[in-house]
């Protein structure tokens, strides 16, 4: 009964989403880590900084694409479609139906990173769609093994359509 308490009034403390303004403009260039290497996640070596650049910013989220991936045509129209999907269908949804997500950094967005490293994880064996790690909904820790961010992370490969859809929704429900 008394860890219950603890953390229902833990939880009280955390100043929901909702009750900040949006940040004027999110930064224009952010690094993030992922866990590219190994399987270690305890492990700094196993993690590569991403160099980010801002693509499309929305009512509740902020859209960054890797430095390093060539911002084509086609994903140009990825990230827009994802933006439009989080704030007009997931994000409203999530918070009629789920909650909202802890406002880790401050800012007011969720941000999505799109980079090609999902599609070479763990020494180019694994691939993915798209994640959210705990670790980085925690201020305390520090990068690489956390960003102190709330965010998801997005293969930049994806294509517009229903699995994306699907794939945001999914993951943004892991992060509330």
């Amino acid at each position: 009964r008394l860890r219950r308490q603890q953390l229902a009034a833990a939880r009280r403390v955390i100043e929901p989403a909702a009750t900040r303004a949006a940040a004027a403009a999110p930064a224009n260039e952010r690094s993030f880590s992922i866990m590219a290497r190994g399987n270690d996640f305890a492990m700094a070596k196993n993690y590569q900084t991403v160099r980010a650049m801002l693509a499309a910013t929305g009512e509740h989220c902020a859209a960054y694409v890797d430095a390093d991936c060539p911002l084509t045509d086609d994903l140009q129209a990825l990230v827009r479609e994802a933006v439009r999907t989080f704030d007009r269908e997931v994000h409203p949804v999530a918070v009629r139906t789920l909650g909202r997500h802890r406002d880790v950094d401050g800012d007011g967005r969720f941000a999505m990173l799109f980079t090609p490293w999902l599609g070479r994880l763990s020494d180019g064996t694994v691939s993915l769609g798209g994640f959210v790690r705990g670790s980085d909904f925690y201020s305390e820790i520090e990068p690489p093994l956390g960003n102190q961010c709330d965010m998801m992370y997005l293969n930049s490969a994806l294509v517009p359509g229903p699995h994306l859809r699907t794939l945001i929704a999914h993951e943004y429900t892991h992060a509330v």
